[in-house]
Order: structure tokens, then C-alpha cells, then sequence
């Protein structure tokens, strides 16, 4: 690795760990809400919020990246990121309980688990057979 710049790969990499450190830790309890009415008691969820924005910047990444590299699998993969962002988006909307908090952790754990292996997996072998 010349200069310590991580490779594109690499970077995909890294944006998907951080993903499940996000993930991992932004419903700890410790984690506070910022919203006005204190997150959860509110349908403006600060944590549902902050994961949606979280989750753009890394999906807008991520397709940067496989559109350049001319990646055929794109077209289902950023599919897949708009499902989970609709979800995200739809379960803020509609719900605005504690039963939601959990249920988002639910939704967001089961997406990623079968989004990494179905699809990120997919990606970082085609980039890997490309770079070989």
C-alpha cells in the first residue's frame, strides 16, 4: 500500500466495519438521545436520525465507488440500500415508542447481517477477480 492511502477495496472495507461499530453501539443505553422529546418518546427519533444519515454517506460512498469501477451487480445492490433506508425512514414515520428503538435494532441488525453476506461479499469478490 504506497503512501499508506488505503486501496478502494480497503476503504469499502473499512466503511462497512465502521457501519457495524455504528450499529453496534448507537443504541447502548448510554448513547443519549438529543431529539426534543427525548428521542424515543418522539416519532423524530434522534438515534433513527443520526443512522439514516449515517447510513446515506456510507450507501452514497459505497455506489461511487461500484458505479466507477463499473460493477454489474449495482443495479440490485443500491436497490437494497434504498430498501433500508425506506424502512428506516418508514418505521420513523409511523412509530414513535420504545417498541420502535428495539424493533429499529431488530430491522437494522437482520439488514445488515444479510446485506454483507448477500451483497457487500459479492462486491469484494468481483473487486478482488478485477485486481488479480
Amino acid at each position: 500500500m504506497e503512501g499508506n492511502i488505503p486501496s478502494d477495496r480497503e476503504r469499502f472495507d473499512l466503511s462497512g466495519q465502521s457501519f457495524l461499530f455504528v450499529l453496534g453501539h448507537i443504541f447502548d443505553p448510554g448513547v443519549e438521545c438529543i431529539g426534543l422529546n427525548r428521542c424515543h418518546q418522539s416519532a423524530h427519533c434522534s438515534k433513527a436520525q443520526a443512522l439514516t444519515r449515517f447510513a446515506r454517506r456510507k450507501f452514497e460512498f459505497e455506489e461511487r465507488l461500484m458505479r466507477l469501477s463499473g460493477y454489474p451487480g449495482f443495479d440490485r445492490h443500491a436497490e437494497d440500500h434504498r430498501r433500508f433506508i425506506g424502512k428506516l425512514e418508514g418505521g420513523r414515520l409511523h412509530h414513535g415508542s420504545c417498541d420502535w428503538l428495539l424493533r429499529l435494532r431488530e430491522v437494522s441488525d437482520d439488514w445488515t447481517r444479510k446485506h454483507l453476506s448477500d451483497f457487500d461479499h459479492d462486491f469484494g469478490e468481483w473487486a478482488d477477480s478485477r485486481s488479480a
